[in-house]
């Protein structure tokens, strides 16, 4: 993975956080991220090329962006990314390579600082500590 100039990952949906993107980014690589679902935690313009415009997915029989007669609430948070403004952010990785350096090692930083389990949990307990 280290030996690549991108990382590409659009998914529509993600249960959680997508693995591969976070692994992606910890290793430094110029990634571009869906914003929505399961990269809305870890997406954004300071360490990726985010791309924010998302379409409905409405429902789409099965083919690979729905289920046939799937309830709205069950395709909510569900996003089509504009292909255009991920290409856009393709030519720019591209054309400013270090940049995209710069972006991949503020990910790893992001990473290694911000996805510990330590700083997960701080982040948890402040949630409950409030919730009380």
């Amino acid at each position: 993975m280290s030996a690549c100039d991108a990382g590409i990952f659009l998914s529509r949906a993600e249960g959680g956080s997508n693995l591969m993107a976070m692994e992606a980014l910890a290793v430094g690589l110029a990634v571009v991220l869906s914003n929505n679902t399961g990269h809305v935690d870890i997406v954004s313009p300071e360490w990726s090329y985010p791309v924010w415009q998302q379409h409905a997915t409405g429902d789409r029989g099965g083919e690979g962006g729905g289920r046939r007669g799937a309830p709205e609430h069950v395709l909510e948070g569900w996003g089509e990314s504009d292909v255009n403004e991920a290409v856009r952010a393709l030519e720019r990785i591209y054309a400013h390579r270090g940049e995209a350096r710069e972006r991949g090692r503020r990910a790893a930083r992001f990473v290694r600082e911000q996805l510990t389990w330590e700083h997960t949990g701080k982040t948890f307990g402040d949630i409950l500590a409030a919730l009380s």
